[in-house]
């Protein structure tokens, strides 16, 4: 039974995660920059759409190199974990400004370049009778979408600020980076393919 196979419960996790940390940061990204007082309503309206086109063009670029390299795993696990690291460091750079605008940039254009490589995951890391079901059982991961705002909006009401909520969205998609790297690693084990 699909549910019961390892690999499918690490990839259901991580999608979780990852979407968790995508739908806060999509849904709260405006609120985020609405908050940098210090430039023109203008200003701030062309900086809270440039992560969502930067975020366009990670999924293009990311899409076109894993059919080059043919190396999904690592085309899933980069963005996510690349992702954790560029909202860790927002929260770093404080108030220089410059520096929150290009790595929300950066965290745009990595955030959502797994799109294009995640659901190919349960052909390539299980056997033919699992991944059909496995498919279907990693959607249960958008759940996340749910729960990441949820989370954040409540961090940012008992905080008053977006420290906390950067640093649990950071936290949720490094750590589904690294469980979708454990899960191909536990995948080239002859075990993990008898499904």
């Amino acid at each position: 039974m699909a549910l019961r196979h390892p690999l499918v419960l690490r990839l259901i996790a991580a999608y979780f995660l990852v979407v968790m940390g995508n739908q806060a940061l999509v849904f709260f990204l405006p609120s985020i920059v609405d908050a940098m007082h210090g430039m023109p309503v203008a200003a701030r309206t062309a900086v809270a759409a440039l992560p969502y086109v930067c975020s366009m063009a990670g999924i293009l670029l990311n899409g076109f190199l894993v059919e080059r390299t043919h190396a999904p795993v690592w085309h899933t696990t980069v963005p996510m974990l690349a992702t954790g690291v560029w909202l860790g460091l927002v929260i770093l750079a404080g108030s220089h400004l410059a520096m929150v605008i290009v790595l929300l940039c950066l965290a745009g254009f990595t955030s959502q370049a797994y799109l294009p490589v995640l659901w190919t995951l349960p052909s390539t890391l299980l056997g033919k009778s699992a991944k059909a079901t496995a498919v279907g059982l990693i959607s249960l991961g958008n759940i996340g979408g749910f729960v990441g705002p949820y989370l954040f909006g409540y961090l940012r009401t008992a905080t008053g600020a977006y420290a906390a909520g950067l640093w649990v969205l950071a936290a949720c998609m490094l750590l589904a980076g690294a469980i979708t790297l454990t899960t191909a690693a536990s995948s080239a084990s002859p075990t993990s393919r008898q499904t």
